[in-house]
């Protein structure tokens, strides 16, 4: 387990075996090899996981099924299960 904790559901940011998620489905690698971008199915969020020290940030969405475009800080999801990175 690179982050999170094995059977410790929740929706917490942290540092390795410190944060917590729920169902993780999607996953994809940055470009520059620095980053992990997860989908947290349960927490309906997209969470970013730094590769040097495991430090994971909730990138967008805070935990609330919604449908809602908008900046980082303000989209919301329901239950996302799939993510890819554009190169351009």
């Amino acid at each position: 387990t690179f982050a999170g904790l094995a059977g410790q559901q929740a929706f917490v940011d942290g540092i390795g075996n410190n944060a917590r998620f729920t169902n993780l489905y999607g996953i994809a690698l940055s470009l520059d090899n620095n980053f992990l971008f997860v989908c947290d199915l349960s927490n309906n969020a997209i969470r970013q996981i730094q590769i040097s020290d495991a430090n994971v940030t909730t990138l967008t969405g805070n935990g609330t099924q919604a449908f809602q475009d908008g900046p980082l800080n303000q989209a919301r999801f329901k239950f996302p299960v799939g993510i890819a990175l554009n190169s351009l």
